[in-house]
C-alpha cells in the first residue's frame, strides 16, 4: 500500500513538474495564447492572454469556457460592436471555433490588429493564439497609401517557381484586368517590352541574379492593351536569397514616365528650334545677367563671340538712355505676368547700333526671356515705301489738278473777258463806276468758287480724322464738274442721314476723283452720265466681286461710281490692279487703281467692281461706319440728289 502512494506520489509530481514547465512555455510566448481542454474549458494560459480578455467582468481564469470569454469581450467593450451584432458575432465566432482549423484577423477597439488561430489538439482540446500584427497591419496601410497616392506598380518575381505577382496599378499601366491577369512571370513580362527595349529591360535583372548589382533601375517601353506604347521606368533588386546565396525573390516597382518622356522630346525639339531659328533669343536671370543666348543672338551682337556674353548684363546691349526707357516701358508690364513687345535702338559689342523688334516674357523664377531680331532693313524698306507712296499720291494728286485745270480754262477765259470788257476804257465812261466794281467783286467771287475744291487737293497734308461721307463726295462730284465737258452729266445721290468714317478726308476725295476720271475716259468722246451713289450697306450686290480688301463688319459705307461708258475688258479685269497697268498709252501711269485699293484697304476697307462690258462700269468703295459720330436722329439734307 505504501508502494503504491509512493508511485502515485512520483506520478502527480511529474505531472505538477510538466504542468509547470508548460506555464512557463506558454508565459515566454509574447502573444496571448490559451489551452482550451475537451469541454472547451480553459487549462492554462500565459498573462498576455489573461490581460487581452480581463476587464470589468470576472477576471480570465481556470475553468473559463470560450464562449464565456468571448461574452467577457463583448462586455469589456474590446469589439466596436452592438448588443445584436456582438449576439450574432458570438454565434459565428462559436462554429468557426468548433472547426479543426480555424484563422482569421481581428481588430480590436483600441486599434490594435490580432490574428487570430484555433487549432485542434489530438486529445480534443483546443489552442487558441492572438498574435500581435498591429505593427504589419501600419506597415501594410502605410506601404497601401503609398502605393494609392503614388499609383506605382508593384512587382515580385519567384525565380524557382518563374511565377511572379503584380498590383493593380501595375495592370492598368498597360490596360490590363488585374483580377484576370493571373501571374506574370519573366517571360511573360519579357513579351510585353517593345523589341527594340528587351536588351535594356533585362540586363537589370541579369545583373542582379547574376551578383553584379543589387538593385537596378532602367527606362524602357511596354505594349500597352489599346496597342500604343507605354514608357515606363523599372526599379527594382534582390528580395530573399537562398541559404547558398543564389537569389530566390526579386521585387520592385513600375512608374509610368510617359508624360516625362513626351516633355523631353518637346523639350529637345524645342531646343532645336531654338538653336535653327533666325529669331535671336536671350536669357537672362533674376538680376538682369546673361546665363543663355542662342547662335542668332550671338551673332546678331557679336560676331562669333558667344562666350564674352556670359554674366553680362542686358543694358551692355542698349545705351545708358535707351536701357532706361526700355525698363520704364516693359518692368512694369513683366512684373504684372504679362509680356511686352516694341522696336528699340540696341547696340553691338563694337559699339554699332541697329534696330530691334523685341518681345519679352518674364518667367516664374525671375529669369527673363528676349527674342528679337533686327528690323532695320525692313523699317529703312518700310519708311522707303512710305515715302514713295506719298510722292505717288502728291504726284497724281498734282495730275488731276493738271487735267481739271484744262476743264477750267474755259470758264476763266469767259469771266475774263467780261473783266477786260468792263475795264476797257471806251466801255467804262458808259458805266457807273459802282456798277462796274460791283460786277468786277461778283466775277472774282465766281473765281473763287469755282477753284475752292481744289485749292487744297495738291497739298501734302495727311491726317485720320472723324470725316463726313457725304460732304466729301459733294466735294468731289463739284470738282469733276469743274472739269467734265458738257456731253457728260454728273450726279451725286447722298443718303437720308450723314454717314461719318474716321479717315483723311483727302485721300478719300483723290479715291472718288481718281474713279470719276476712269470713268469720265470710259465714256469718251460720247455723250454719257458718271453716277456717285453713298448708302448704307449690309452686304454686296449680287453681280459685285470683292478685288482688294475686306468687307467691313455690317452696317458700313457703300460708295458706287458706275457709268455708261463701254465697262472694261474681260481679259482686263484682273490686269487693272495691277501696279504699272494702263490702257490709256502714254496718258496713264497705271498707279491710279493700285493706290485707290491701298488707300481703302489702309482704313479696312476695300473695292469691288461690277463690270458690264459694253454697257459700263460700278466700282464700289468699301468702308466701315463709325456709327457714335453722328446723330442718327437729326436731319442732313442730303437727301436729295444732284445732278448737273
Amino acid at each position: 500500500m505504501k508502494s503504491y502512494d509512493l508511485h502515485q506520489s512520483a506520478i502527480e509530481t511529474e505531472l505538477a513538474q510538466v504542468r509547470m514547465r508548460l506555464a512557463n512555455a506558454l508565459e515566454a510566448y509574447p502573444d496571448p495564447i490559451g489551452y482550451f481542454d475537451p469541454d472547451d474549458r480553459l487549462i492554462l494560459c500565459n498573462t498576455a492572454y489573461a490581460r487581452l480578455h480581463s476587464g470589468i467582468g470576472a477576471p480570465v481564469s481556470s475553468g473559463m469556457t470560450f464562449e464565456q470569454i468571448l461574452h467577457q469581450d463583448v462586455l469589456n467593450g474590446a469589439l466596436s460592436l452592438s448588443y445584436d451584432e456582438s449576439a450574432k458575432w458570438i454565434a459565428e465566432r462559436m462554429a468557426k471555433h468548433r472547426q479543426p482549423i480555424y484563422e482569421t484577423e481581428l481588430r480590436m477597439r483600441d486599434g490594435r490588429w490580432f490574428r487570430v488561430i484555433d487549432r485542434a489538439t489530438d486529445d480534443g482540446g483546443r489552442i487558441h493564439v492572438l498574435i500581435d500584427i498591429t505593427k504589419l497591419k501600419i506597415a501594410e496601410r502605410r506601404l497601401s497609401e503609398v502605393e494609392t497616392g503614388s499609383k506605382a506598380g508593384i512587382w515580385m518575381l519567384d525565380l524557382f517557381s518563374g511565377r511572379g505577382h503584380v498590383n493593380r496599378y501595375w495592370a492598368q499601366m498597360l490596360g490590363l484586368d488585374h483580377e484576370t491577369l493571373g501571374s506574370v512571370g519573366f517571360e511573360e513580362w519579357r513579351l510585353l517590352v517593345h523589341p527594340e527595349d528587351v536588351a535594356l529591360a533585362e540586363s537589370g535583372f541579369l545583373d542582379c541574379i547574376s551578383g553584379q548589382t543589387d538593385t537596378f533601375e532602367v527606362e524602357y517601353r511596354m505594349r500597352h492593351a489599346a496597342g500604343h506604347w507605354v514608357w515606363v521606368m523599372g526599379r527594382g533588386g534582390v528580395s530573399d536569397l537562398c541559404p547558398d546565396g543564389h537569389v530566390r525573390q526579386m521585387a520592385g516597382v513600375q512608374l509610368d514616365i510617359s508624360k516625362r518622356k513626351k516633355l523631353e522630346a518637346e523639350l529637345e525639339l524645342r531646343a532645336a528650334a531654338v538653336a535653327a531659328t533666325h529669331d535671336a533669343i536671350l536669357i537672362t536671370d533674376a538680376e538682369g545677367r546673361v546665363i543663355d543666348a542662342n547662335h542668332a543672338f550671338v551673332k546678331l551682337v557679336s560676331g562669333e563671340c558667344g562666350d564674352k556674353l556670359s554674366g553680362l548684363h542686358w543694358q551692355s546691349f542698349y545705351r545708358t538712355d535707351v536701357a532706361s526707357e526700355l525698363a520704364t516701358q516693359a518692368f512694369p508690364a513683366l512684373k504684372a505676368g504679362e509680356s511686352w513687345q516694341g522696336t528699340v535702338l540696341a547696340r553691338r559689342m563694337d559699339g554699332t547700333e541697329f534696330e530691334q523688334e523685341i518681345s519679352l516674357t518674364s518667367l516664374s523664377d525671375g529669369k527673363a526671356v528676349w527674342v528679337s531680331r533686327d528690323v532695320s532693313a525692313r523699317l529703312d524698306l518700310a519708311r522707303e515705301t512710305q515715302a514713295l507712296h506719298q510722292r505717288l499720291e502728291i504726284t497724281q494728286r498734282q495730275e488731276i489738278v493738271n487735267l481739271l485745270a484744262a476743264g477750267l480754262t474755259h470758264d476763266f477765259s469767259n469771266l475774263l473777258m467780261v473783266i477786260s470788257h468792263l475795264s476797257d476804257p471806251s466801255v467804262s465812261r458808259q458805266i457807273c463806276p459802282k456798277e462796274v466794281l460791283h460786277k468786277v467783286h461778283g466775277i472774282s467771287r465766281e473765281i473763287s468758287r469755282l477753284i475752292a475744291p481744289i485749292k487744297a487737293f495738291g497739298s501734302d497734308r495727311s491726317a485720320n480724322t472723324i470725316t463726313d461721307l457725304g460732304t466729301v463726295m459733294h466735294d468731289a462730284t463739284q470738282i469733276l464738274r469743274l472739269g467734265a465737258p458738257p456731253r457728260i452729266s454728273i450726279e451725286a445721290h447722298l443718303p437720308e442721314r450723314p454717314l461719318s468714317c474716321v479717315l483723311d478726308p483727302l485721300r478719300l476725295t483723290q479715291v472718288l476723283l481718281n474713279l470719276g476720271l476712269n470713268a469720265k475716259d470710259a465714256i469718251g468722246e460720247n455723250q454719257g452720265v458718271i453716277s456717285f451713289t453713298l448708302s448704307e450697306a449690309t452686304g454686296l450686290p449680287e453681280g459685285a466681286v470683292l478685288q482688294s480688301g475686306v468687307i467691313p463688319a455690317a452696317p458700313f459705307a457703300l460708295f458706287k461710281i458706275s457709268d455708261t461708258g463701254s465697262g472694261i475688258p474681260a481679259a482686263y479685269v484682273r490686269r487693272v490692279w495691277e501696279r504699272h497697268f494702263t490702257t490709256k498709252g502714254a496718258n496713264g501711269t497705271g498707279l491710279g487703281l493700285t493706290l485707290v485699293a491701298q488707300i481703302l484697304s489702309s482704313v479696312g476697307g476695300g473695292i469691288a467692281l461690277e463690270n458690264r462690258p459694253e454697257v459700263g462700269a460700278t466700282f464700289l468703295c468699301l468702308l466701315p461706319l463709325d456709327e457714335s459720330n453722328f446723330d442718327e436722329t437729326s436731319g442732313s439734307g442730303q437727301g436729295d440728289a444732284h445732278h448737273s
